[in-house]
């Protein structure tokens, strides 16, 4: 069975009592219009549990499932392996052309892919339930459009990788699940990392800042808590595979979606995904690395029906003037503004999104009535900052 995330149902719940509490018809879209321009059509069939990733020059889509939308809220029963599928695309913008890619060695369910820069490196886990899928690490060739095997990945459980231009970093999302580990993928060598200082945590993310680790954390004695606590902050350096405790952030719970950019550490929550109205501390913030100074990120003033009613977007990060953290907003830190995304052409709730640097891409996602995944993408380039 498939739970829906705690932070999707913390953000369905706020969201649907400020549309009550408004007085307002809640099917009132707000005034903006976004143009979505229709990618060429996928040569790939409908599909969700995709892998994706964006190469600077193509986007690429991977494996994924024929099973059925599962409904937010709802338990749903996982694919069979009839339903698993090996086969890839990839999209270039610059043409609006597609092209098939080889077929994964093996199915990809629930697998972590992260792009080098030079290869696409997929860690796929062990499945020994309804569907058997073998522990694997994969290397894709987009160049040669050939995949090799590495060395399975010795944990079970791994967060999104990060690559800092030698070794892919996993961490995990709750330190129960074990350790962190890195992957050299030119020798295959697996290393597992020293241990955090937050003594248990979870929420955790890993980002990388020049020669180290920026690592944030909630203790796990705040698991369950409804009134915000502070994200733990600390530095890891993979030379020496040591940490140091930095001053803890001034940004609260459920939201472990964190980016570099301009030379800050950012969270750029909106009040409307935070888990409770009593929050004291920021929905968002960023920190200066220069001065170590946090402060907070602009925040939109639509209400929460008008952000349940605009495009639900992936995270996609930073690109350009623009960070999307997921949902509807995109929020510029200079000048410091928030632009709304309006309702995503004919995508429901996109599967995925990446910036190209000038556009959004988004592709699949269920349709109205969580009948089917759909294949299709659209584009936008959103307007500059004003």
């Amino acid at each position: 069975m498939i739970p829906l995330p705690r932070a999707v149902v913390a953000t369905l719940a706020v969201l649907l009592v400020a549309g009550c509490a408004s007085g307002t018809d809640p099917t009132d879209p707000p005034a903006r219009q976004v143009e979505w321009t229709a990618m060429a059509e996928s040569p790939l069939g409908s599909r969700g549990g995709v892998l994706s990733a964006w190469t600077g020059e193509e986007l690429l889509l991977l494996g994924g499932s024929t099973s059925r939308p599962c409904p937010p809220g709802a338990d749903c029963v996982g694919p069979s392996a009839e339903q698993l599928l090996t086969d890839g695309a990839a999209y270039d913008p610059d043409t609006d052309m597609w092209r098939a890619l080889a077929d994964a060695p093996q199915t990809l369910q629930w697998a972590v892919a992260t792009w080098t820069g030079a290869e696409l490196v997929v860690v796929v886990p062990a499945l020994d339930t309804e569907v058997v899928q073998p522990a694997a690490t994969l290397a894709y060739d987009v160049a040669a459009d050939t995949w090799r095997a590495l060395p399975a990945g010795p944990a079970e459980f791994y967060g999104r990788g990060v690559w800092n231009g030698s070794e892919l970093f996993f961490p995990i999302s709750e330190t129960t699940y074990g350790a962190d580990w890195a992957l050299d993928p030119a020798t295959g060598r697996w290393r597992e990392l020293s241990a955090d200082p937050f003594g248990g945590s979870f929420d955790r993310s890993f980002t990388w800042v020049d020669d180290r680790f920026l690592v944030t954390g909630l203790p796990m004695s705040d698991v369950g808590g409804s009134d915000g606590a502070p994200y733990q902050l600390a530095q890891y350096r993979p030379d020496t595979d040591t940490w140091a405790r930095l001053p803890p952030t001034a940004v609260g719970f459920w939201d472990p979606t964190w980016f570099l950019a301009d030379g800050r550490l950012v969270n750029v929550r909106q009040d409307a995904y935070t888990a409770g109205s009593d929050l004291s501390l920021s929905p968002g913030g960023q920190l200066d690395l220069a001065t170590g100074v946090w402060s907070p990120v602009p925040q939109t003033e639509l209400s929460g029906q008008e952000l349940y009613l605009g495009c639900q977007l992936p995270a996609v990060g930073p690109a350009g003037d623009w960070i999307g953290g997921g949902g509807p907003i995109l929020v510029s830190l200079d000048p410091p503004t928030t632009t709304f995304v309006d309702n995503c052409a004919g995508l429901t709730e996109p599967q995925l999104a990446v910036w190209t640097g000038s556009e959004i891409l988004m592709w699949g996602g269920p349709d109205a009535g969580y009948e089917t995944y759909l294949n299709q993408g659209d584009r936008w380039t959103p307007p500059p900052p004003s």
